[in-house]
């Protein structure tokens, strides 16, 4: 999982989430109204995917290595996703 903030001004709480390996193959299937749900519940706002990728856009205002951790553990929680 690469989380990067998207945007050039300081501040702003909009990220991108890329997911590795989801929806390749038999393996690693994500809904993506599910994985915007589980994103939610973790605490992130605005959330929306782009087609069934595994990118994910978000608005956090936690630092890069507070969301990560977080999505992570409800990633891994509710979908059985290990991040690469």
């Amino acid at each position: 999982m690469s989380t990067g903030s998207a945007g050039p001004h300081a501040g702003e709480h909009r990220k991108v989430v890329l997911l590795r390996g989801i929806n390749v193959g038999k393996s690693n299937r994500i809904a993506m109204p599910d994985l915007v749900a589980c994103t939610e519940a973790a605490g992130g706002t605005s959330v929306t995917t782009v087609l069934a990728t595994g990118n994910v856009l978000v608005t956090d205002p936690r630092p890069v290595t507070g969301l990560r951790a977080a999505l992570e553990s409800a990633y891994a929680e509710r979908f059985g996703y290990t991040a690469v």
